[in-house]
């Protein structure tokens, strides 16, 4: 199910800004000196836990092999801050874990 799926179940029409403010997070992730790279992602719930759902090219960075082929790394746990902005403050939100990452997504 797609973000927009979500949205459009939830009645688009009757969401306004601060209600997405509230399932909107930032993601910034930092490897080694590279230059932050920030991405955004959405707060879901399967009414037990939470999860940040995102693109995985918000996630990792790309390098080169010694053949010069281009890889794809996923950024490391500890790289990764993701923050909430409900209530208009950054919040930060503890990352445990990454699932279901694919590059090719």
């Amino acid at each position: 199910m797609n973000l927009m799926r979500i949205l459009y179940e939830m009645d688009i029409k009757s969401l306004n800004i601060k209600e997405i403010k509230s399932i909107s997070v930032r993601i910034t992730c930092k490897h080694g000196d590279m230059k932050p790279k920030t991405g955004t992602g959405t707060l879901i719930s399967d009414g037990v836990s939470f999860f940040v759902m995102t693109a995985a090219h918000c996630i990792c960075y790309k390098v080169k092999d010694e053949n010069g082929e281009e890889r794809t790394i996923p950024y490391g746990i500890d790289e990764i801050v993701v923050e909430s902005f409900a209530g208009g403050k950054a919040i930060p939100i503890t990352l445990l874990g990454v699932m279901d990452w694919n590059p090719d997504d």
